[in-house]
């Protein structure tokens, strides 16, 4: 739901809930829920400000978004600015130009953006598609993870139907390199049934097709098949059944 076209910010009130409370939706210049807060309808506003718990039931729509603790919108939402520390829970799909998370966030719907950083545990239903995603945690995407630059460093394990962009890096955590060193099997590992990519460098990953213009197989791979166009290493650490320069 979008702010009135009509109304200017100057136009609009504030919405504070302190405590325990609950309200009714609508346009709204600031939304501050301080404790716990519940808001039944869709949500129009600048900013909105969460510390402690907070539920929107319907969609939500604004510039800037942050939420410490814990927060549930069960319809879309589409920002500029979103930042969660905690726990965040959206039942749509989610847009914003810059989305940034310290913790646990779930889309049951897809993800949408110009650069998505993520510190935690990623789950997303549908496709994750932007410029730059960085993931530093375990990543869980139904559909295909993508962007210009896409990182991940491994820190649980992680499952990606495909991950596709003009780099691609999937690194291990200081941990699994310890975890090898002492001659343990790591647990930090990427399952994904294709990784395509301009340049990809991949450690700790099992996948069907990797293809790209330079290849690096690194430390902890699996991949049963391999096409390149330029260049291709492998870590003698590593398992390709077949390479093939296309």
């Amino acid at each position: 739901m979008a702010m009135s076209p009509n109304s200017s910010a100057a136009n609009l009130q504030n919405l504070s809930i302190t405590g325990s409370g609950n309200s009714r939706g609508g346009s709204f210049r600031k939304l501050k829920i301080t404790g716990e807060g519940r808001v039944d309808g869709d949500v129009g506003c600048e900013q909105f400000r969460s510390t402690g718990s907070a539920l929107i039931h319907g969609a939500l729509q604004s510039q800037d978004f942050r939420s410490y603790g814990s927060v549930t919108v069960e319809e879309g939402v589409k920002c500029e600015k979103i930042r969660v520390l905690g726990q965040g829970e959206f039942g749509g799909d989610v847009s914003a130009d810059n989305m940034t998370v310290y913790g646990e966030a779930r889309i049951k719907g897809r993800l949408s953006g110009e650069q998505v950083k993520w510190v935690g545990q990623l789950h997303v239903g549908g496709n994750c598609e932007a410029e730059k995603v960085i993931v530093r945690g375990t990543a869980q995407a139904g559909g295909i993870l993508s962007g210009f630059k896409t990182e991940i460093k491994l820190y649980g394990p992680s499952k990606v139907n495909e991950i596709g962009g003009g780099i691609v890096r999937i690194k291990r955590s200081f941990r699994s390199i310890i975890r090898s060193l002492l001659g343990r099997e790591s647990v930090d590992m990427l399952t994904a049934e294709v990784i395509e990519g301009d340049h990809v460098v991949l450690e700790n990953t099992t996948a069907d097709i990797v293809r790209g213009k330079n290849v690096y197989i690194g430390p902890g791979c699996h991949i049963r098949l391999v096409e390149y166009t330029h260049k291709f290493q492998q870590s003698r650490s590593s398992k390709v059944i077949e390479s093939v320069k296309v």
